[in-house]
């Protein structure tokens, strides 16, 4: 009797065990790779919603003077910024309204910065006019000096201090550490706009344009 040994192929024994065990970790393999696609997604909306947080904090504003007091106004409610104009006072008008001046063909109202944060007028012959929107109002403010652009993050600001005037503490925004007093442009000009209401004192035809 002949006995035939048949011979045990260990390699394809092996591929057999690997895919095996292959499917046997499959399904771990796929839930680590999701937990780490979830994570990495994850990471990536976080820093988008800091990148994005930071880009709001910080804002441009113009800077300017009224003697040795520094003020300021975020950039995107600043339509224009002026030399002097000549500036044509209206009958009836408050003491925080100059009168108008004729920019760029249009009259347009110009308040003094200075009376509106109760400080000594600074308005003379020099100086600028900056012109504030809010929706479609336009009011010209006057001020002795335009220092430039800065940015300022919200964080940075702090309220304003109790010695400073009832007016700028209403329109403030708050306070840099350098003490430049950043103001809400919409309150400004809405305070101007119930100035010129105020008591009936405006006479008609007086074109004092908002």
């Amino acid at each position: 009797m002949t006995n035939t040994h048949s011979r045990i192929d260990w390699n394809s024994v092996r591929a057999r065990l690997e895919r095996a065990q292959a499917q046997e970790r499959a399904p771990a393999d796929r839930e680590e790779r999701l937990a780490n696609v979830l994570r990495a997604r994850a990471e990536r909306l976080a820093n988008r919603g800091r990148a994005s947080t930071c880009g709001l904090e910080r804002t441009r504003f113009v800077v300017c003077r009224i003697g040795s007091e520094r003020f300021a106004f975020e950039l995107a409610r600043v339509s224009q910024i002026l030399p002097m104009l000549p500036i044509t006072g209206v009958p009836g008008k408050c003491k925080e309204i100059l009168g108008i001046a004729n920019v760029d063909g249009t009259l347009r109202s110009i308040a003094d910065l200075a009376a509106l944060v109760n400080l000594p007028s600074q308005a003379t012959v020099a100086g600028y006019i900056i012109v504030l929107r809010s929706g479609e109002r336009l009011l010209g403010v006057v001020v002795e000096a335009v220092d430039g652009i800065r940015h300022v993050g919200s964080d940075s600001l702090t309220a304003a201090d109790q010695a400073a005037s009832e007016s700028i503490r209403n329109m403030s925004i708050g306070v840099t550490d350098d003490h430049v007093v950043v103001l809400d442009a919409v309150r400004l000009i809405e305070q101007v706009a119930v100035l010129t209401k105020a008591g009936g004192k405006q006479k008609r035809g007086s074109h004092l344009v908002m």
